[in-house]
């Protein structure tokens, strides 16, 4: 079974999806040991995430 996700750009859903491979390599740095370690999300990164869509 595949399940494909669609998404729009300049929508909510493109936003969380970027700071999900953000999350993810993130892991990949900690987990290898590398320099992500001290990775936070930062205020501008929620700010970001609410921000108003492009009209």
């Amino acid at each position: 079974m595949f399940v494909y996700k669609m998404i729009a750009r300049g929508t909510v859903e493109e936003k969380i999806q970027a700071l999900q491979l953000e999350k993810a390599a993130l892991a990949d740095g900690v987990l290898e040991g590398g320099a992500g370690a001290g990775w936070k999300l930062e205020e501008r990164d929620i700010e970001a995430l609410f921000a108003p869509l492009p009209g």
